[in-house]
């Protein structure tokens, strides 16, 4: 494989990454909104989607005297959640990889031996 299809192929798996991202915290973002209006599994499921985010806010709400952010505050904790929320995604999508890749060997080495 020469090294212009392997950085094509990280470059492929970051995009990925961050367009699937992206997809949850908006679907995170548009079940919190629908449970306004509607309380149902969605405000668990938003929870979920947007815990970085639940938790840097309550983080930097529980500071606030009267539990307001301030313009600069907020976008502190905006910026620091979009990072943590990034890392979230990627911790949970590294696990999943680990766990796929695991049952894969188990489910080989169980072929093999049945045969």
């Amino acid at each position: 494989m020469s090294l212009l299809s392997k950085k094509a192929k990280t470059v492929a798996k970051i995009i990925l990454f961050l367009v699937v991202s992206v997809f949850l915290t908006v679907l995170g973002m548009a079940f919190s909104w629908n449970q306004v209006h509607v309380p149902d599994w969605r405000g668990k499921a938003a929870i979920v989607l947007l815990l970085p985010f639940w938790v840097i806010n309550s983080i930097f709400r529980s500071f606030s005297p009267d539990g307001h952010l301030s313009p600069l505050s907020y976008r502190i904790a905006f910026v620091l959640a979009s990072v943590g929320q990034l890392a979230y995604y990627f911790a949970i999508m590294t696990f999943m990889k680990w766990g796929i890749s695991g049952i894969r060997r188990r489910f080989k080495t169980s072929e093999k031996g049945n045969q």
